[in-house]
């Protein structure tokens, strides 16, 4: 009894771990995205808010170098990625190299090779059949939707149509990434 009972709640702890890093990530991801700053860098003490989320990213060193010190600079398909495997320390077996545009070395390889393994993140298909993942393309919303369903088990949403009605650009939103994007407002993720 006592091994079933830690084993729940063990695997209990585990998805709220899960939920709050995503909200977290979430949260990261709309101060830097989605809201215009009205400070041009990231300064520390003085920064006018996401300063505790941008620290704690700068302390599991998940934070983009290239955004350092321009706090208010889009977040990357790499960055996010090396945020969400720094988060989760998530990595991909060595060998495992899923992107044709991911040279090795780079600060983003392992991030990237992680997210491909985990399926958390698919890339583009080219005319050879390899994959590109576009590491240093902005990372949408709709692309973030999609990523956070993935590591949720992709539950899928109740009522894609009606949910996506919701949303002022619900109708421009792309047809890979309408029911993530639907599952992500049901979970109140994504407004």
């Amino acid at each position: 009894y006592f091994f079933n009972s830690f084993t729940m709640n063990n695997r209990l702890l585990q998805r709220v771990k899960k939920w709050i890093s995503l909200f977290a990530i979430l949260s990261i991801i709309s101060s830097l995205v989605v809201v215009t700053p009205t400070a041009s860098a990231y300064s520390g003490a003085d920064a006018p808010y996401g300063k505790d989320q941008t620290d704690m990213l700068i302390e599991l060193e998940a934070r983009d170098p290239d955004l350092a010190p321009n706090f208010g600079a889009p977040v990357t398909r790499a960055a996010f990625c090396l945020m969400l495997t720094k988060l989760y320390e998530a990595e991909a077996p060595e060998d495992y190299e899923p992107f044709s545009d991911n040279p090795n070395g780079q600060w983003y390889t392992d991030a990237l090779n992680a997210c491909g393994y985990y399926m958390w993140m698919s890339g583009r298909t080219n005319a050879d059949g390899t994959q590109s993942a576009m590491p240093g393309n902005r990372i949408t919303r709709q692309e973030v939707a999609v990523m956070m369903e993935a590591m949720a088990g992709h539950p899928g949403a109740s009522d894609v149509d009606a949910t996506l009605a919701e949303l002022p650009d619900g109708a421009s939103i792309s047809p890979w990434a309408r029911e993530s994007v639907a599952w992500a407002r049901e979970e109140g993720l994504m407004f």
